[in-house]
Order: C-alpha cells, then sequence, then structure tokens
C-alpha cells in the first residue's frame, strides 16, 4: 500500500502488531469520550463502530 511518499508494508507483522495496538488505543480512547467529563466529549456512535472495524481488521494481518 502506498500514501503519496509513505509506503505502508502491511506484511510486517511487527508493524501490523502496532497499528493494531494503536487504533486499539484510538478505541478505548473514544470509548473513555462517553464517560468521562459526563460525556461532554462522547463521539457518534459510528466513529467507534468505524474504528472498531479498522481494529478488527487489523487482527487479519
Amino acid at each position: 500500500m502506498n500514501w503519496g511518499d509513505f509506503n505502508v508494508d502491511l506484511s510486517d507483522k511487527d508493524y501490523a502488531e502496532q497499528l493494531k495496538n494503536a487504533m486499539q488505543n484510538r478505541v478505548d480512547a473514544v470509548e473513555g469520550f462517553a464517560t468521562k467529563k459526563e460525556g461532554y466529549d462522547k463521539l457518534p456512535d459510528e466513529a467507534l463502530e468505524a474504528l472498531k472495524k479498522v481494529v478488527a481488521e487489523a487482527n487479519t494481518l
């Protein structure tokens, strides 16, 4: 996969694991937004579901 000058090698298991962990951290953060500060920073449910989908796909790499 190529994003401009940035080449993404999804066959690199270390890279794929780092990607999965980074996206899981984002899922955790978005879930936290719903409860912290009485939900003031809560994102739409669709945002959380999209992130969970990315994590699920990253688990297949």
